[in-house]
């Protein structure tokens, strides 16, 4: 079910990881962002079942990992990682 515009929060952690993606991907992390932001449900966002509460989104070979908070209706992207990396130490 859709829930409107959420804002989206990025972690310090996310920051980092953002800076050494190649700008082209970062265009469509940027617009997987977007598409969360409008419903964070929807597209390919799947709950992760080793970390409670945490998703992922799927752009390409990057999983953007994210919390959303239902009480005040934000998005909370913890990280971006690459896909090898991205499921290291959950739990």
């Amino acid at each position: 079910m859709p829930v409107g515009p959420c804002p989206v929060i990025m972690a310090p952690s996310a920051l980092r990881d953002l800076k050494s993606i190649p700008a082209h991907d970062l265009e469509l992390i940027r617009d997987g962002l977007s598409s969360i932001s409008a419903d964070p449900f929807a597209g390919d966002v799947k709950k992760l079942t080793a970390a409670r509460g945490l998703r992922r989104l799927r752009v390409g070979r990057w999983r953007v990992l994210f919390r959303f908070e239902e009480t005040s209706r934000t998005i909370q992207v913890l990280r971006v990682l690459p896909r090898g990396k991205a499921y290291r130490d959950m739990g």
